[in-house]
């Protein structure tokens, strides 16, 4: 019995998700399929390919390329919906349209000849989500959720999508320019901005152990008061479904693995049974459970007035550029990394502009873009 180091890699163009474990497995390690995501019914599905790839082997980590072939939904009524490449490695399926009193599956074709499918399976109801709020405390804000699973649903599992605008701490009332001053008071091309991202890993829960089918006030996820993120207008997106209860048993065993703190009767890899199954090699393994799933989804916005606590304060940023021994100003030296900010007087000189990191006047310099979403509820630009 040989022993390898395996990663699940999802050897993407953009992101990359590795979940490391050592494992025993018999002969050399193998290219073994890796399948992500689930059929959402109602919504549109992403369904990721990827390979198991051992760490220890003298190879490149990185596949170069990913698994090619075509990706398709269908039900037991002869419909099927079919994947759109999206990057390499990546298909969306659109089953936004998908009709709910159906039974679906998954089926891979890869061009090398192999051939994946799911079992057939009844679309899982949703929760209901019937709160997403915020409390604040001395340090941080904390955002809660309930949920409903009424008579059917006992395993939950959501993930959320976080967007937020943010400003620059300043309007420049001047440019610096081709080594000269320019006045343009106010200026705000680059005072607001928009960040976003997700949730690293879906979170999972189960009420099996309570009298209800219900989760109250769960604290899934805490930002600092003093977090750019909550500086101005911040919004979260909250997406719940419910599991069964193998697919429970399966994402509980992926992320006690993931996180390295598995225990002598933690299942192995090789051990673990997901639901895609190799058609023209039974044999195979293949890593990844596909749920047929409804989604059910609500949105906060959280205005900062009340919740946030600046850091610093911006003024404490300004300064004015020194001379050198000589009594010369390098300004141009001083701009690869500052900017000008305000002018004491009408016509600015070397000595009465104060000066500040581009984060000051350049939202940019903060990691976000001018991309605003098309839904946001304001008019800044």
């Amino acid at each position: 019995m040989k022993k390898y180091i395996f990663c699940i890699l999802f050897a993407f163009a953009v992101t990359a998700c590795i979940y490391p474990y050592d494992a025993e497995i018999s002969g050399e390690a193998p290219d073994r399929l890796v399948v992500s995501g689930d059929i959402l019914i109602g919504d549109k599905s992403r369904i990721d390919l990827g390979y198991v790839m051992p760490l220890n082997s003298n190879t490149d980590l990185v596949k170069k390329t990913p698994p090619t072939g075509t990706v398709t939904v269908e039900n037991d009524q002869g419909l099927q919906f079919r994947g759109v490449l999206s990057r390499p490695g990546s298909f969306i399926v659109d089953t936004s349209e998908a009709q709910e009193d159906a039974n679906y599956r998954l089926v891979i074709k890869l061009t090398d000849g192999r051939e994946f499918n799911t079992p057939w399976s009844a679309v899982n109801e949703a929760p209901v989500i019937t709160d997403l709020s915020y409390k604040t405390d001395e340090d941080n804000l904390r955002i809660y959720c309930s949920l409903d699973g009424g008579d059917s649903i006992q395993n939950f599992t959501w993930d959320y999508e976080e967007v937020w605008e943010y400003h620059a701490y300043f309007k420049p009332d001047l440019l610096y320019v081709d080594g000269k001053y320019e006045i343009r008071i106010g200026f705000s091309d680059y005072y607001y901005c928009w960040n976003s991202r997700n949730s690293l890993e879906p979170t999972l829960v189960s009420s099996e152990a309570l009298s209800e089918n219900r989760i109250e006030e769960n604290n899934f996820l805490t930002i600092p008061r003093s977090d750019t993120r909550i500086s101005y207008l911040y919004s979260i997106k909250l997406k719940a479904s419910g599991l069964t209860a193998p697919a429970m048993a399966y994402m509980r065993n992926l992320k006690t693995l993931s996180d390295d703190t598995g225990g002598l009767f933690t299942p192995t890899p090789s051990e673990m049974r997901g639901n895609v199954s190799c058609v023209t090699n039974p044999d195979e393994q293949v890593v990844g459970y596909v749920s047929v799933c409804k989604r059910a989804a609500k949105r906060i916005f959280i205005d900062a007035t009340y919740v946030y606590k600046p850091p610093i304060k911006p003024e404490s940023l300004l300064f004015y550029p020194e001379p050198d021994e000589d009594g010369n100003y390098d300004l141009d030296g001083c701009f690869m990394l500052n900017s000008p900010v305000s002018c004491d007087d009408d016509e600015p000189d070397s000595t009465n502009v104060k000066w500040g990191p581009k984060r000051c006047v350049d939202c940019r310099a903060w990691g976000g873009t001018k991309t605003k979403p098309a839904w946001w509820p304001n008019d800044d630009e």
